[in-house]
């Protein structure tokens, strides 16, 4: 029998990972905590994946299997979302696994908190584990959203928390409430799309150092493939749609710091970079981000002697191409 309104759904796109899933199944089957369903979005495997999934939920009902031609990550998480039925909603990546005490630590720490930051590792195919301490950011969890969003994007881990998708914890009703989906179209990063649009609609950030949460990194994996020139373009011209809806100083800086750190990123690559310029009038006026962006990057260029290998282009961006998230 299907279980009703479950405490959490946990969602698990799955394309191509027959070596892993089950070893992911079965860490989300062993939770402490058992008012939880599982959703596994099959995005049309061409291995034996779907039929592992298969398996899994005829023995278990609170796992259900939806099958989808391939189309994308993006299009597997929304599925999921659009089928769960729990109160919070979780993403783990199907190469990955957590600890058996995942949902437990949740469940005692999330409390009246709108999206709940946990700790994480990195593992190996070498064996070894890495674990990425947020035990710094932890003291700042619920003082200030805003500035919790930045430090979570740039602290001294050197990694971009805030963009990963699953080491948090969501509540259902806000996500379903407010439209909030991943962008089909951005290849790279919708992730971190999905979560700046949930917060923005949140109003309360918690963030716990406790690591429950297991991230394989493996040639072929998401975090793991080259970010190409396409990529960066992608997400940088996402980055412009959003900049109107920055109304205070501490979002507007955040715009800023995410347009600047993209661009330096593009600047990075071998190949020619391309700077978008927008049509849209607001976009170039407030504060502007853009002239400032691109002069600091321009110095920077010039006084690193980096110039040569990181020619920027401009381009006009149509208006209709920019349009409201």
């Amino acid at each position: 029998m299907k279980m009703n309104n479950p405490l959490f759904s946990i969602i698990v796109p799955v394309y191509n990972v027959e070596p892993y899933i089950a070893t992911c199944i079965e860490s989300i089957l062993c939770q402490s905590v058992t008012d939880f369903e599982l959703l596994l979005v099959d995005d049309g495997s061409t291995d034996d994946s779907g039929m592992v999934c298969d398996e899994f939920a005829s023995k278990d009902s609170r796992v259900r299997v939806f099958h989808q031609d391939n189309s994308g990550v993006s299009c597997a998480r929304n599925l999921g979302i659009e089928k769960a039925q729990g109160k919070y909603i979780c993403f783990v990546d199907p190469d990955d696994w957590i600890e058996a005490s995942f949902l437990d630590v949740i469940n005692k720490q999330i409390g009246d908190c709108d999206i709940l930051v946990i700790g994480f590792d990195f593992d190996y195919e070498d064996g070894s584990t890495m674990h990425v301490s947020i035990g710094d950011l932890e003291a700042r969890q619920v003082c200030d959203k805003e500035e919790c969003m930045l430090r979570l994007k740039f602290n001294a881990t050197g990694h971009n928390i805030f963009g990963y998708i699953w080491n948090k914890v969501f509540k259902a009703d806000i996500i379903k409430t407010n439209k909030i989906s991943f962008l089909k179209d951005v290849k790279f990063g919708e992730d971190e799309f999905f979560t700046l649009a949930y917060c923005l609609c949140a109003h309360s950030l918690k963030i716990i150092s406790t690591s429950v949460y297991h991230y394989r990194q493996r040639p072929g994996s998401l975090t793991s493939q080259a970010e190409t020139l396409l990529a960066f373009k992608c997400k940088y011209l996402e980055l412009l749609r959003w900049i109107p809806f920055m109304q205070t100083k501490a979002l507007r800086r955040i715009s800023h710091e995410w347009v600047y750190h993209t661009l330096q990123d593009i600047a990075k690559k071998n190949t020619p970079s391309f700077i978008y310029i927008t049509t849209q009038r607001h976009l170039l006026i407030r504060g502007n981000i853009l002239g400032r962006v691109c002069s600091k990057l321009f110095i920077e260029a010039i006084t690193k002697n980096v110039l040569p290998r990181c020619l920027l282009y401009l381009f006009i961006v149509k208006e209709d191409v920019v349009s409201q998230p």
